[in-house]
């Protein structure tokens, strides 16, 4: 008879440690946390490491995708479409001479 093969008690929690990692939980809180409420005992380095092959392989679960945070400021510079680029530059006067005018400052 085979055996199954052998599954991280972590499995069941991951959700609740990616929750406390961001929340900027240290490891320690997070083994605290998993000893006092749901009876697991284990090692910080161990979750440590299995949150670390859980996030290198990228391809999460469906619905377990963390969004994108939405900032408040402007979009940088490179989201920007191009012509809003090319206005800020003339407005702070960041816009390169031409070859022409560059020859005629060199000589």
């Amino acid at each position: 008879m085979k055996q199954k093969p052998y599954s991280s008690p972590l499995w069941a929690h991951a959700n609740l440690i990616r929750e406390l990692r961001l929340k900027r939980q240290s490891w320690q809180a997070i083994v605290d946390v998993l000893k006092a409420e749901h009876g697991v005992q284990i090692n910080y380095r161990s979750v440590q490491a299995f949150f670390k092959r859980w996030v290198r392989r990228k391809a999460l679960p469906l619905g377990w995708e963390i969004e994108p945070r939405q900032s408040a400021n402007r979009p940088s510079l490179k989201q920007a479409p191009a012509e809003l680029r090319q206005i800020r530059e003339k407005e702070k006067g960041l816009e390169w001479p031409t070859r022409e005018e560059a020859n005629q400052i060199i000589q």
